[in-house]
């Protein structure tokens, strides 16, 4: 008699094609502009950059949409898309620079999305590990560690 075995289909709508760096930063205070043009800082990469943010306050503009990201949300940015801070108070961001090419970033991009506890502690072991895995960019400055 054949053992009948029960199987899962999964589901894989996201892709990591490469993982450019893992790190975190550290930052005290921005001052909040008056108006968008005079943000204190502009990025724009041509990677997807996901930022959780473990602690602090952190405010940005993508789009021209604005954005208050709370600890324990994810921010995912697409690439090519100018992100500028607007205000940043005692922040604790870790990051990680990654390409993929899945259509159902779409869905999440450029938006604040909450985690569960265990979508945390699964994100924070797989930073932990890039943190590890990773040779240190940063050298001596107290801001960045990680790469």
């Amino acid at each position: 008699m054949m053992k009948v075995r029960k199987e899962t289909n999964v589901n894989n709508a996201f892709a990591i094609d490469t993982i450019m760096s893992v790190y975190y930063a550290r930052m005290k205070e921005t001052e909040t502009p008056k108006r968008q043009e005079n943000s204190s800082k502009e990025e724009c990469f041509d990677f997807w950059q996901l930022l959780y943010l473990e602690s602090g306050r952190y405010i940005c503009s993508i789009g021209g949409k604005l954005l208050e990201q709370k600890p324990g949300q994810i921010l995912l940015v697409e690439p090519q898309q100018i992100r500028s801070t607007w205000q940043a108070e005692n922040v604790l961001v870790k990051i990680i620079n990654f390409r993929c090419n899945s259509a159902k970033m779409a869905e999440i991009q450029n938006a604040c999305v909450q985690l569960s506890d265990s979508e945390k502690d699964l994100l924070l072991r797989a930073i932990e590990t890039g943190l590890r895995r990773f040779e240190n960019i940063a050298h001596d400055n107290p801001i960045f560690w990680g790469q």
